[in-house]
């Protein structure tokens, strides 16, 4: 992927819980399971929706504190695989005119350009390096799914060059955290860039306010990648369905994994 910007990125996993094998035992949950009989189920509905408690835990409270665990971030180099639902542009939302009574209509209308640029990202493949998250702990281990690209800068510095895009509290189902078995393997993807500047990245994966850190590998980006103003302060003013506008310098430390051990974590994410 050829980007000049740096792009707005979420969770994209694939699966829970697998070995490095095809052994039987291996079991790849899914987060939400259909509620076939409402006066039997005892879970928490969302709209006919269901947990898995096999498989997720509930959102934690800003004051859980989740034990570090021997968690192995692998980035695999030596293949590449294509993955759909991927953001590789970014599309600013369209402005509405303070003069146009709101309808659905018009609404509907407006957004209608957006959301198939939108539906189009999505249904292209992009060229993806495979990332695997694996449990080398004896216990299981509650994970999180939000992961980042870093990249050394001319001086030798880790500096991002992607972000979370974060949702306010729009989301009637809660964010699950997925439960990693021990010894077992979690699979995800990043994109491949492709740029005029040679230089080391890794991942930079958050397990709520722990931090784990890839393998380094070798690739190639663009310097443009680096600033991290311009659509992270629009994403965050416009697109994150936040009530209140949170200002860059407090938004980029959820943006970029940077978690303050006083600040709340906004869990939720862009569905």
């Amino acid at each position: 992927m050829n980007t000049k910007e740096m792009l707005g990125v979420r969770p994209n996993m694939f699966g829970w819980n697998f070995t490095n094998g095809t052994d039987d035992t291996t079991h790849i949950y899914q987060p939400y399971e259909k509620v076939i009989d409402i006066k039997k189920e005892k879970r928490p509905i969302y709209g006919g929706w269901a947990l898995n408690e096999n498989y997720i835990k509930l959102p934690f409270a800003k004051d859980t504190v989740i034990p570090r665990m021997d968690l192995k971030v692998i980035v695999d180099t030596t293949y590449t695989i294509s993955r759909k639902s991927i953001h590789y542009k970014n599309y600013y939302y369209p402005k509405w005119n303070k003069s146009t009574l709101y309808s659905e209509e018009s609404e509907e209308k407006l957004m209608a350009s957006y959301r198939t640029n939108i539906k189009k990202l999505e249904d292209n493949f992009v060229e993806c390096y495979p990332v695997l998250i694996y449990n080398n702990s004896r216990n299981n281990a509650v994970t999180g799914t939000f992961m980042i690209q870093e990249a050394k800068d001319s001086d030798g510095k880790w500096k991002p060059i992607e972000f979370i895009k974060r949702l306010g509290i729009a989301s009637c189902i809660p964010s699950p955290s997925p439960l990693l078995f021990s010894k077992k393997y979690m699979g995800s993807s990043i994109i491949k860039y492709h740029g005029d500047f040679k230089t080391k990245l890794r991942v930079k994966f958050a397990n709520k306010k722990n931090i784990y850190y890839s393998n380094e590998f070798t690739g190639y980006i663009h310097k443009s990648q680096f600033d991290n103003k311009p659509y992270v302060i629009y994403y965050n003013r416009n697109l994150s369905n936040s009530l209140i506008p949170v200002p860059f310098e407090i938004s980029k430390n959820l943006d970029f994994l940077d978690y303050d051990s006083n600040q709340m974590i906004n869990w939720h994410v862009d569905p």
